[in-house]
């Protein structure tokens, strides 16, 4: 009967570690910096950091592309407009490829704390891979070092660098993302 005992409990605790592992799917990817990536389509600055990729506005194949390497969650931070003239109805393509499409447009009047909490909630949600994206991967990398800072504890410093990796590349952008990051948080 002791036998049976042990051996129902390590299939518990077999079950109980599988479970957890699952449900840590959810918690925020792990951070290291972003590596470019040679991909199909055309997509600009495409680079990857663990589970989330960064670029420019992905054409088709780019999208058909991207799914085919298991991107689950595409976060574009480009206003419907803006993605219509470039990717005709980008939001249907990423479902019919089985990702789920979230349209979450930035920076109109300049990023803010909040633009910056909204991402993290919706980031932290998403289910993994994912790609951020905008029109060239300056913003996209804009908001990774904002978020970076803001949310996962990094210096100003170490978050520009990985954001400059995942694309951030205009000096206006960077000097707007360090003057965000140096106000005081409520």
């Amino acid at each position: 009967m002791t036998r049976i005992m042990r051996l129902a409990a390590s299939i518990a605790a077999s079950t109980f570690l599988t479970l957890g592992a699952c449900a840590s799917m959810r918690t925020p990817p792990p951070v290291g910096v972003a590596a470019p990536v040679e991909h199909d389509g055309e997509i600009a600055a495409l680079s990857r950091d663990g589970e989330v990729w960064f670029g420019g506005q992905p054409d088709e194949a780019a999208m058909r592309w991207l799914a085919a390497q298991g991107v689950r969650t595409v976060i574009s931070l480009r206003d419907e407009d803006a993605m219509a003239q470039a990717l005709a109805d980008e939001p249907a393509l990423a479902d019919s490829l089985g990702m789920r499409h979230i349209t979450m447009p930035v920076m109109r009047g300049g990023l803010t704390t909040h633009d910056i909490d909204r991402f993290a909630k919706v980031l932290e949600s998403a289910e993994a891979p994912v790609l951020l994206h905008c029109s060239s991967s300056n913003t996209a990398g804009a908001v990774w070092a904002s978020y970076l800072a803001l949310h996962r504890g990094y210096t100003i410093d170490d978050a520009v660098e990985r954001g400059r990796a995942a694309g951030l590349t205009r000096e206006e952008a960077i000097e707007r993302v360090r003057a965000l990051l140096a106000e005081p948080r409520p």
